[in-house]
């Protein structure tokens, strides 16, 4: 057995060799690589939240000036209660989610679930679950990971809230939607998932709980909407929605 004194000079050798080796190769920015950073540095920081737009207060849309209500809200009753974007999906932002989703950088998913999660602690700190939007199969065994839950990692880490990894589950392959129009994505997705049905263990009773969905994106509503009726037939009361980019 090792005695405490050895164990406290081992952590102290240990603690001094980390900053040793911070030192020589101190931590760069994931996004330019250029600047000393933990995550993305201030310049990278200040280019994806450039130019905040005024947003509508249900569906996190953003809008051209505020106090225009939100067309979509208008035309479209959604599931989800409120729905949140931290950033617009465009430039840097939008080249960092697809590195990130489509390039296999795992490692962005650190900096960029802190983004979810600071919109998390602003817009819904106290949830009583945290779920993310689940991927089809064949996604998932192409892509190797659900960005979304990965995500939703980090935001129930911060909230310190349960993450239910695998509470849903997408029925069917839903097509492409980049040429769809926003009622048309609406039609596609109506129905597209449910409560996965475990081999083992019962499906999560969200009765009466307040229900966090995390995703990357949130364009139209579309998916996080039908998440969000999946997640009230296990009872949830409240969902809100929340992505990195809108």
């Amino acid at each position: 057995m090792i005695s405490a004194p050895a164990r406290f000079l081992f952590a102290a050798a240990r603690a001094a060799g980390e900053t040793a080796l911070e030192l020589l190769y101190p931590p760069l920015c994931m996004s330019c690589g250029k600047r000393r950073a933990e995550g993305f540095c201030d310049a990278c920081l200040m280019e994806i939240f450039a130019a905040p737009a005024p947003t509508c207060a249900d569906c996190g849309r953003l809008l051209r000036a505020p106090g225009i209500p939100c067309k979509d809200c208008r035309q479209t009753e959604f599931a989800f209660d409120k729905a949140r974007g931290a950033a617009r999906y465009a430039g840097l932002l939008r080249a960092l989610l697809r590195r990130f989703k489509l390039g296999g950088e795992i490692h962005l998913a650190r900096p960029l679930g802190a983004i979810a999660a600071d919109l998390a602690e602003r817009e819904c700190p106290r949830p009583d679950a945290v779920v993310p939007v689940p991927i089809s199969r064949r996604k998932l065994l192409a892509r190797g990971f659900n960005q979304a839950e990965l995500l939703a990692e980090s935001v129930a880490a911060r909230l310190g809230r349960p993450l239910f990894p695998k509470a849903l589950v997408r029925l069917r392959k839903a097509g492409k939607q980049a040429f769809l129009t926003r009622a048309g994505r609406i039609a596609n997705a109506a129905g597209l998932f449910a409560p996965k049905q475990p081999m083992f263990g019962s499906v999560p009773d969200f009765s009466g709980k307040r229900v966090l969905l995390v995703d990357d994106v949130i364009t139209t509503g579309a998916t996080a909407s039908a998440c969000a009726a999946a997640l009230r037939i296990m009872g949830a009361s409240e969902v809100d929605a929340l992505a990195v980019g809108r």
